[in-house]
């Protein structure tokens, strides 16, 4: 009996040690498993790092085109900018020019209307005080000692003021 306790116990220590044997046995198939997948793994990587650099590559190049495109606009875009300032300097000079030659001859225009109306206004100033200069001398005629007095007084301030008249219209003429 002793012999069948102790092929018991060795029955059971095989049975023991299968157990842990069978454990280890899918450990070592689960790191061959991961084993298996990390090199998938690595070999995705590598493949996707191709991938990445050539995207990369594709990339920088179009990059390159589209910088010198650009650049070819921005040249494009200064060269219409240059034009466009160029006309206007342009178009402001020839406005300058014609702005100014239009206010020469209006200038010219009212001068000339300036004077015909002052020498008009001057004209009739004088025939009114000519006319009212002739009655007030004919009142003065008519009446006697007082009025006479009132009348060279009269005569006095209308000589005042075609004076005055007269200086103004030599005034104008100066303006003009």
């Amino acid at each position: 009996m002793a012999d069948l306790k102790k092929l018991d116990k060795v029955v059971d220590q095989l049975e023991i040690q299968s157990q842990k044997l069978m454990q280890f046995s899918e450990i070592y198939a689960e790191i061959d498993k991961i084993k298996a997948d990390l090199a998938s793994n690595i070999n995705s990587f590598e493949e996707k790092s191709k991938n990445l650099d050539i995207a990369s590559d594709s990339l920088n190049k179009e990059t390159k085109k589209l910088t010198a495109k650009l650049t070819e606009i921005q040249s494009g875009i200064m060269q219409r900018i240059d034009l466009i300032e160029g006309s206007h300097k342009k178009f402001q000079r020839d406005l300058d020019s014609d702005m100014s030659s239009k206010l020469t001859k209006h200038k010219s225009d009212i001068e000339v209307t300036v004077r015909a109306e002052a020498k008009v206004t001057a004209e009739t100033i004088e025939n009114k005080l000519n006319t009212t200069f002739l009655k007030e001398l004919s009142n003065v005629n008519k009446k006697t000692g007082y009025l006479m007095v009132f009348g060279f007084a009269v005569v006095g301030l209308n000589i005042y003021v075609i004076q005055n008249l007269i200086s103004l219209n030599q005034f104008f003429q100066g303006l003009v």
